[in-house]
């Protein structure tokens, strides 16, 4: 008898906003193993509420990638809108409070996830009732709407291979149950374990949460892909202090390359920054991220009277713990002409911008690997980043790093940089010449030769 390789889609099929980070990585390898066009491959999705899978169609998945690589804008899913209203009223809770409630809701994610996909299934058959032609009915994406067939148990030869937001989508115990009774291998991946090395960059109290989620990742997993070389040494490190089983662990070097589509037009605000001297950070807005130290540095260069800085993009979608942040380049006259956020960006607007831009900065305080480097580098830009955990294994030479704490050192460089457009145009030469840059048909592949290993052994 042989088995069946079953690539894990919940990420994407929920995913309402463009491909970021892991989304991409679900995302990329998906569209892999579809031109693959083996019948060995399946796909599948998970339901939290009923603890069932789903087989996936073929269609549906290219549907789901056309979908999120140039999205239209979709109604906020109850979901979405649960979590937003839960991040706001947080931020007035007292810390010992707040810790307590954080503990109690990461407990029962399941249950709220429910209940908001409940309401959004109310809300949908109510526009049904009153208003069956709705435009926006066709626009709205929720898992449970989407066809696919309930699967029996996975097969003993089966491999089953799951890259996304698995904290937040996945039970692990009742895969592990499913695996124990059945015999089907299991390929998890560990992007990294940075709410349990730095809990006080995140909300609440989220390391025995996570603690709790790589202990049931290391038991669940036949082996565990590790996204950079820090990353193994970091979940090697954990799972030893927590006295959890280490199974086998091997890297798998992300892709690069960012998949545009020909017919798409660019974004008003994108066309209008093209001609623009700018330079940009392509990241999620959140505290670890260290936007703080870019902000800090261009107020520096303002006060001592320079002008005619190159704007300054942030490329991404607010996360937790920068309000503070964003009143302040809100309301901070001396920086509003500098700064500019664009959220919800799509991929051919996302390569358009690291086309123009001058060069590109990533002060993150630490990362699991650092995709937008290696994206930067693609595209011959030079980067300015920091030098903490797996960032430096991702631009070698071809970067500058710097400690993402030390603000004089962020203002002197960037101030050296705008006033010798020769050497950032030398180093983006170079970047053109010598990066190789890693592709994502690579990364698939050692993915699924990993997975007919496996189905083999």
């Amino acid at each position: 008898m042989t088995g069946d390789i079953w690539l894990d889609v919940t990420t994407i099929l929920n995913w309402p906003r463009p491909v970021v980070g892991i989304v991409r990585v679900e995302a990329e390898c998906a569209r892999y193993f579809l031109k693959a066009d083996s019948p060995k491959i399946r796909f599948c999705r998970f339901d939290t509420a009923n603890k069932q899978y789903f087989q996936v169609s073929g269609s549906e998945v290219r549907q789901a990638l056309d979908r999120i690589r140039e999205p239209v804008p979709v109604t906020a899913s109850g979901e979405h809108r649960l979590k937003k209203l839960a991040r706001h009223v947080l931020r007035f809770l007292p810390g010992v409070l707040r810790s307590k409630v954080v503990a109690f809701g990461s407990m029962r994610l399941r249950g709220f996830a429910a209940l908001a996909k409940v309401y959004d299934e109310f809300r949908v058959a109510l526009s049904m009732v009153f208003s069956p032609s709705s435009p926006t009915q066709s626009a709205r994406i929720n898992a449970t709407s989407i066809s696919g067939t309930s699967i029996p148990p996975f097969r003993s030869k089966d491999v089953y291979i799951s890259l996304g937001l698995d904290w937040d989508q996945k039970d692990l115990e009742y895969l592990f149950n499913q695996k124990r009774k059945i015999g089907f291998r299991v390929m998890l991946i560990c992007y990294d374990i940075i709410p349990i090395k730095f809990p006080q960059l995140y909300f609440g109290d989220v390391g025995a949460f996570f603690a709790r989620y790589f202990a049931n990742l290391a038991w669940c997993a036949d082996e565990v892909l590790c996204i950079s070389e820090c990353t193994r040494k970091d979940l090697t490190e954990l799972l030893t202090e927590i006295g959890a089983p280490i199974p086998p662990m091997s890297i798998i070097t992300l892709g690069c390359e960012i998949a545009v589509s020909e017919h798409k037009e660019p974004s008003l605000e994108v066309q209008q920054l093209i001609g623009e001297k700018f330079i940009m950070y392509v990241s999620t807005i959140e505290r670890r991220k260290n936007h703080e130290v870019l902000y800090r540095a261009y107020v520096r260069l303002i006060e001592r009277g320079l002008k005619n800085l190159p704007l300054l993009i942030f490329v991404g979608m607010p996360g937790w713990g920068v309000d503070g942040l964003l009143s302040d380049l809100r309301l901070d006259f001396r920086i509003k002409p500098y700064v500019k956020i664009l959220n919800h960006v799509s991929d051919g607007d996302l390569a358009l911008l690291y086309q123009y831009a001058e060069f590109t900065v990533f002060p993150s305080l630490y990362e699991g690997w650092g995709l937008p480097i290696a994206e930067s580098l693609a595209f011959g830009k030079f980067c300015l980043a920091s030098n903490a955990a797996s960032i430096p294994e991702v631009g070698g030479a071809l970067v500058e790093y710097l400690d993402p704490w030390d603000l004089p050192a962020w203002t002197e460089r960037l101030n050296w940089y705008f006033d010798h457009p020769e050497e950032v145009a030398e180093k983006n030469q170079r970047c053109q010449r010598e990066y190789k840059a890693p592709t994502w048909s690579v990364a698939a592949d050692m993915l699924l030769k990993k997975a007919e290993h496996w189905m083999n052994a």
